[in-house]
């Protein structure tokens, strides 16, 4: 569904008779800016990083051919779903060169302490929700949100879930 709703969103974007709800360009701009082969912007980690990497700083820091960047949340029951099911394949992923950045949009420490807390990967939270600079730059509105991206932050797939990323290590980082 990714493909036609990129075409829907560019259609629409480019029409110049047509006016958008501010809120509907915003989630529609996802397709356009953050669409398959072009580059995700690089991330800075200032604060509350939970991380399986020593001194990470930013995403581009990080050494691996492949990172799957998940948006996600303590709040969000396909969450509650997805995530721990890519924190028990994390150890198949990153035997193939696929590491994992989980960026929580929760609200609290003790939220997003208690989430990530058994999380084999890099967590992060800003506490900023839907506000997080990075959710932003991402064009995330909705969760669980996920990107596979290259060595060079180009992005190759965006999952719509964990079977999806689990078909694509299986199928192309044989």
């Amino acid at each position: 569904m990714f493909q036609p709703s990129e075409y829907l969103a560019l259609k629409v974007l480019n029409e110049s008779r047509c006016t958008l709800n501010t809120d509907l360009a915003k989630q529609l701009e996802t397709y356009r800016a953050m669409k398959k082969g072009n580059i995700a912007p690089d991330m800075e980690f200032k604060v509350n990083l939970k991380t399986s990497v020593p001194k990470l700083k930013k995403l581009s820091e990080l050494k691996s051919p492949y990172t799957l960047v998940v948006f996600g949340a303590s709040w969000c029951e396909t969450c509650k779903e997805e995530v721990p099911k890519i924190a028990k394949l994390y150890p198949k992923w990153k035997g193939k060169g696929v590491d994992v950045v989980y960026i929580s949009l929760d609200e609290t420490q003790e939220a997003f302490e208690q989430f990530v807390q058994t999380f084999p990967f890099s967590s992060y939270c800003d506490y900023g929700k839907w506000n997080s600079p990075l959710a932003v730059s991402y064009y995330v509105f909705g969760t669980p949100t996920m990107f596979l991206l290259d060595a060079k932050r180009e992005i190759l797939l965006r999952p719509n879930s964990t079977s999806q990323m689990d078909a694509w290590v299986d199928n192309f980082l044989r």
